[in-house]
């Protein structure tokens, strides 16, 4: 079988963790060691924001709004799930 990296690494639940900071740790600690061993690395799963980012390196996006998360996050203890769910769909 094939070495799997990085799974069950974050919970769902972590906040802070971004796309960068996976694809930081993929470069300083997955890679190394694929790459000492002599074999190619695999990248599968994620989104293709993970694989630009490997290749290409973070985007000028901004970054997350933290104000507005804990908002939203708000408004969804009051109105609830559901709600919340029928304004995206609005």
């Amino acid at each position: 079988g094939l070495p799997h990296h990085l799974i069950d690494t974050f919970e769902p639940s972590e906040r802070n963790v971004t796309a960068f900071d996976v694809c930081e740790m993929v470069r300083k600690e997955v890679l190394p060691g694929v790459l000492a061993r002599g074999k190619t690395p695999i990248f599968v799963g994620g989104t293709g924001l993970y694989t630009r980012m490997l290749l290409w390196g973070p985007s000028e996006a901004p970054g997350p709004d933290m104000a507005l998360r804990s908002q939203l996050e708000d408004e969804a203890d009051e109105e609830g799930t559901t709600a919340m769910w029928d304004r995206l769909n609005a």
